[in-house]
């Protein structure tokens, strides 16, 4: 089993306090109160307890003096430590690094010459998070966990990949090897299932019950996968929740047909050796230039994604939509054609005045999924 949460709260009303100044940024004690319904003295005791534990301080209130004596408003100590955040795609890593207050102090990425398979992967974790790890620890920064993205099957509850195709991997304890090797706490989950956790904590970041799909594009196997949260939680169902089993084009084979129809094509086409090495984003780059070829691609993808979603939306009728990925592709994609397929197909369904879910981007880009692993370890924090 995975080791204990770093931060070890007794009482449901000592999470229910942090998380509710979590929510807010900064809140008054009286504020506290009112929003979730207990008595002064407990908020009272509350804050004694979580101020001990060095979670929360007084945060600095800027109301001018002149107006009377403002409240003491309280915070995160965002100094407490530093959550990681790590997604693994086939030939690239994602690194997040958030303060405990959810500020992003770091991100950065690493491409590979190669693809990573097996235990390769492991090693490869272990050597480029070694070196973050040690430059904090240098700089006497508690490390609060790491929160790990894969794509696969991922069994959250006992930290084990059941199976990636992506990265031939089989039933493989991935959150025990990690702590072991690292000695602070370490959660796993599925990519797409990450990306919806930043939408939630972290796109969204209140208190308002919402339902929310997140939906992901592979930049490297051009596949899709689905988050799905409900009432703020994610849905996890009875194994896999969320995976999309839609019978994509073969990439190379679509591109090789599209050759055949479409004459005087760029001349990047001709000499194409690697197709692999040819990411969704930058599709997307060259779809935004006019290559006709791209142009084509993209369009058929975004109707298949288009397709998944509306069924999705029909089913679930969720509240808002995240599409993940690097920001100015995915805004180019959606604009273009995710939204006009699922608005003219579900108008056609309902009718001409249907207000479709609210369809936006992750603020957080390529690492929507990396921050959103992060959210792994503030969910064992913040939730009981």
């Amino acid at each position: 089993m995975s080791k204990k949460n770093i931060i070890d709260l007794k009482e449901n009303s000592h999470i229910t306090v942090l998380n509710t100044i979590r929510i807010n940024t900064s809140i008054s004690a009286a504020d506290i109160a009112r929003s979730t319904g207990y008595q002064p003295s407990t908020i009272s005791n509350n804050i004694k307890i979580l101020k001990q534990k060095n979670l929360i301080v007084n945060a600095v209130n800027e109301i001018p003096k002149s107006i009377g004596k403002p409240p003491t408003l309280l915070t995160l100590n965002h100094n407490l430590g530093v959550i990681i955040g790590l997604e693994c795609i086939l030939n690239e890593f994602r690194l997040s690094v958030l303060d405990f207050s959810g500020n992003a102090i770091k991100s950065s990425a690493k491409k590979f010459e190669r693809i990573l398979t097996g235990d390769e992967l492991l090693d490869e974790i272990k050597n480029f998070l070694d070196p973050v790890v040690k430059d904090f620890i240098n700089n006497n920064m508690n490390i609060l966990g790491l929160g790990l993205a894969l794509p696969g099957l991922v069994d959250n509850e006992e930290g084990v990949l059941i199976y990636s195709k992506t990265f031939k991997l089989y039933k493989d304890n991935f959150q025990i090897k990690l702590e072991e090797h690292f000695n602070f706490p370490v959660q796993i989950e599925n990519d797409a299932n990450c990306g919806a956790l930043c939408a939630i904590w972290f796109d969204e970041k209140n208190d308002v019950l919402q339902n929310i799909i997140f939906t992901t594009i592979n930049d490297v196997t051009k596949g899709i996968g689905t988050g799905i949260i409900i009432n703020n939680k994610l849905y996890k169902g009875r194994n896999f929740a969320g995976e999309v089993l839609v019978d994509l084009p073969d990439f190379e084979q679509r591109i090789e047909s599209l050759k055949q129809e479409i004459p005087n094509y760029n001349d990047f086409w001709k000499d194409v050796k690697c197709y692999d090495c040819i990411s969704f984003t930058q599709l997307v780059e060259m779809a935004q230039k006019n290559d006709e070829i791209a142009l084509t691609f993209v369009k058929e993808y975004g109707e298949i994604v288009a397709e998944e979603i509306v069924k999705l939306i029909g089913f679930f009728d969720p509240d808002n939509i995240y599409l993940g990925g690097e920001v100015p592709s995915r805004e180019f994609l959606n604009q273009n054609y995710i939204l006009p397929s699922i608005a003219g197909t579900l108008r056609k369904a309902f009718s001409e005045n249907y207000i479709i879910p609210k369809i936006s981007v992750s603020k957080y880009g390529i690492f929507a999924v990396s921050t959103g692993a992060a959210a792994l370890i503030f969910r064992n924090i913040f939730e009981f």
